[in-house]
């Protein structure tokens, strides 16, 4: 019964260790000059509390005032702004870096030569299901094909 018991106890160290740790992930799609990131996986808190202004959006850098927000609480709730109209919906973390965004819903004002942006931007959201946070950058992924990159500005 001894061996047994030792066996569980450090099965569940070693578990509750790996869960918040850093790894190396291979990711060609991002630029970086050894082909590799250093990124902390399974650590949710580095999406909350900071707007994320959309950078580049399949693979082609955009001027936007396009944002999202995580918002932290019971009920996992996703806002931001298209560059016209304003968005909202939920997400879920599935494991570690997974994550499940939509449905999402938007206000429909008419705005002038931003109905493609904004139809991408809100398709890219709804298409991830990997996030990986660097600094204050925020990449969003399907699979491992980048849809979107970020920079972090903090909430007001």
């Amino acid at each position: 019964m001894k061996p047994l018991l030792i066996i569980a106890t450090l099965l569940t160290t070693t578990f509750f260790y790996s869960c918040d740790s850093t790894k190396k992930i291979n990711q060609p799609s991002i630029p970086d000059t050894e082909n590799t990131m250093d990124i902390t996986v399974g650590t949710s808190q580095k999406l909350y509390n900071k707007k994320w202004m959309l950078q580049t959006l399949d693979g082609k850098s955009v001027q936007s005032k396009a944002f999202v927000q995580f918002l932290n609480g019971t009920e996992q709730r996703i806002a931001g702004n298209t560059g016209c109209n304003n968005f909202s919906g939920t997400f879920s973390f599935k494991s570690f870096n997974t994550i499940a965004i939509g449905p999402l819903v938007s206000t429909k004002m008419a705005c002038l030569n931003t109905d493609i942006l904004e139809t991408s931007f809100l398709q890219m959201l709804e298409n991830t299901n990997t996030w990986l946070v660097e600094t204050d950058t925020l990449t969003l992924l399907n699979n491992e094909k980048v849809l979107g990159t970020f920079t972090a500005t903090p909430m007001q």
